[in-house]
């Protein structure tokens, strides 16, 4: 009888567990099934993050995440950053083919674009030298 069917006991899963580098993947195909509609994610009361499903839109402000910079420099330390961005290298193309714009922005300042409305000659992301510095700073 196939997994899930009458008595049978689903899809089993043994051992498997998705890597963190799987999770931005993961999350750009899960914009594809919003159809309609918003979400607002704030940390301690600070806007972090809006999702605006008909405009195809994602902005996340950085000033409130704590302990980002901790967190990426460990994963530098150890030797994984430049695997983590070579993984994360399709992220805007695949944002950009499915309609997608991710705005990452610190206080008023938009730092980086990625996904529609950037060039694919830059590989679907748009950053100035100065917002790439101070995003540098930022994490």
């Amino acid at each position: 009888m196939p997994p899930g069917g009458v008595g049978g006991a689903g899809p089993k899963v043994t051992g498997a567990r998705r890597r963190d580098t799987e999770i931005p993947h993961l999350l750009v195909d899960l914009l594809g099934h919003l159809a309609d509609g918003s979400i607002a994610v704030d940390i301690d009361a600070v806007p972090f993050a809006s999702i605006d499903a008909r405009a195809h839109d994602v902005e996340v402000q950085l000033g409130p995440i704590v302990g980002a910079r901790r967190a990426t420099r460990s994963s530098v330390d150890r030797g994984e950053g430049a695997a983590e961005l070579w993984r994360a290298r399709r992220i805007p193309s695949e944002l950009a083919r499915n309609g997608w714009r991710v705005r990452l922005w610190d206080g008023g300042e938009e730092l980086v674009a990625l996904g529609r409305g950037t060039s694919p000659l830059t590989g679907h992301v748009h950053a100035t030298p100065a917002a790439l510095w101070k995003l540098r700073k930022l994490v």
